[in-house]
């Protein structure tokens, strides 16, 4: 009896008290059952593992953007504009040169908008001191009141001994140097955008090969192309249908500039349909500058409020009413789903961020959705991020 007992290992600490706890306690629990249990060590610690993979994660795409981020946009955009290469080679166009076509079509489109606008953008941007000089004197009314809040300020300021340094007249200097400085950054991010873009393109099947390889079994090589298929359908559908409303948004708040008689209505129609494509951030950035264009260009406060309020009115419109119905029930997102991924990506990537947002949640709606699939959990509903709807397209 006690020879098989030294010649094997003593047991460990954790596996006695297994033992112990199902034989002595009555009613106790398995040792599977403590090691499922959602606060076991085990679980705990698959938590923190992940938790910390997650962390490190987000730091090195945070550290990594300047070429995570241009290539993540070049992915997103050629993920929506798969379909369109496929349907120029089932007409017989090689992929390189299908790619070619599209990316170079672009950059013509692309130079027509800047050589159209840059002028008169770039004669608004020359103006900003006249637009702030112009807030300052028509909100006249309210600099008494903002005059009794600086001298509460520098009352707060000289009794906890934080006093100002003289140095905002260097201000404008140093948002100058900022962009000179960002001008070579911006150029090589650009250039890796085309790049990763026209690459993308030309070798999607190829792209789509490899990833089906590293799939061993038959099922999981069909859910895998599925859920790929899915992606691109729900990408290019979410872009085109965006793309026609913004657009159409554009040219209304174009003419809504007109009839409130501001100067360069085509631009702020351009600049609606370019930025509208960052829900929330873009309409507001919108909004304040129809605000500062009418402080400047208008004759009171009055009907300088007029066209951001009606461009606010507008956009609601668009946004509660139209593009619901546009989009119907399965592309249509949950807001505060849609804010927090914004809020999110804006932090991390900066105004890139907002634009990559909606697409990158449409994407993990899309993975979510396949992996529900197959886990058999909401195989009936099909229902992922955006509460309410489903994801198919």
């Amino acid at each position: 009896m006690s020879a098989p007992i030294l010649a094997s290992p003593p047991p460990a600490v954790t596996a006695l008290q297994e033992r112990i706890a199902v034989r002595d306690v009555p009613g106790a629990p398995s040792p599977a059952a403590i090691r499922r249990h959602p606060f076991s060590f085990d679980t705990l610690t698959r938590a923190a593992g992940i938790g910390i993979f997650v962390i490190a994660f987000l730091f090195a795409i945070w550290a990594a953007a300047s070429i995570v981020v241009p290539v993540t946009a070049a992915v997103v955009l050629g993920l929506a504009l798969g379909p369109l290469v496929d349907a120029m080679t089932r007409r017989g166009v090689p992929a390189m040169l299908a790619a070619a076509i599209i990316v170079v079509g672009g950059l013509v489109v692309l130079h027509l908008a800047v050589a159209i606008f840059a002028l008169p953008l770039l004669g608004w941007i020359d103006r900003t001191p006249e637009i702030i000089a112009a807030m300052r004197d028509k909100l006249l009314p309210l600099r008494a009141m903002m005059a009794e809040v600086q001298e509460i300020a520098t009352a707060l300021e000289k009794a906890s001994g934080i006093g100002g340094d003289g140095e905002g007249a260097s201000l404008g200097f140093g948002v100058l140097l900022n962009a000179a400085s960002l001008a070579p950054v911006v150029i090589a991010e650009t250039i890796l955008f085309i790049g990763a873009l026209f690459f993308f393109l030309a070798t999607r099947r190829k792209l789509r090969a490899a990833a089906l390889g590293v799939c061993l079994t038959r099922p999981a090589r069909l859910l895998a192309a599925g859920t790929l298929a899915r992606v691109e359908e729900a990408l290019s559908g979410y872009f085109a249908v965006i793309t026609v409303v913004n657009i159409a948004l554009g040219v209304v708040t174009g003419l809504m500039c007109w009839a409130f008689g501001l100067p360069s209505p085509a631009l702020w129609g351009a600049l609606t349909i370019v930025l509208n494509f960052a829900p929330y951030v873009g309409p507001a950035a919108i909004t304040i500058i129809l605000f500062g264009v009418g402080m400047v260009s208008l004759d009171s406060i009055g009907a300088a409020l007029l066209p951001p309020f009606a461009f606010i009115a507008i956009t609601t419109i668009e946004g509660q009413f139209i593009t619901p119905a546009v989009l119907g029930h399965r592309l249509t997102m949950n807001p505060l789903m849609i804010f927090l991924a914004i809020a999110f990506w804006l932090w991390l990537w900066g105004p890139v961020g907002a634009f990559v947002a909606v697409p990158l949640l449409v994407i993990s709606d899309v993975l979510l959705d396949a992996l529900q699939r197959r886990s058999g959990f909401g195989r009936r509903t099909g229902r992922g991020l955006a509460a309410g709807r489903k994801v198919a397209v």
